[in-house]
């Protein structure tokens, strides 16, 4: 239960946490971001961190 998600077979980590980081860094305000997820059972629960391009925008960019 409650740990970093993998594959079904336990193999590697889940391919979303990269997923999720890479389609944040895609956002055009956004310089870098990182995920991080906990599986417990079959729900992912998480988190992003995201560094903004422009401080000034960011709270308004992170409502949207």
């Amino acid at each position: 239960m409650d740990s970093r998600p993998t594959r079904h077979d336990d193999s590697t980590t889940h391919p979303l946490i990269g997923d999720l980081e890479s389609e944040l860094r895609h956002l055009t305000w956004v310089t870098d971001a990182r995920v991080r997820l906990r599986e417990m059972g079959h729900v992912f629960v998480g988190e992003a961190f995201v560094v903004p391009a422009d401080d000034r925008e960011s709270v308004a960019r992170t409502q949207e």
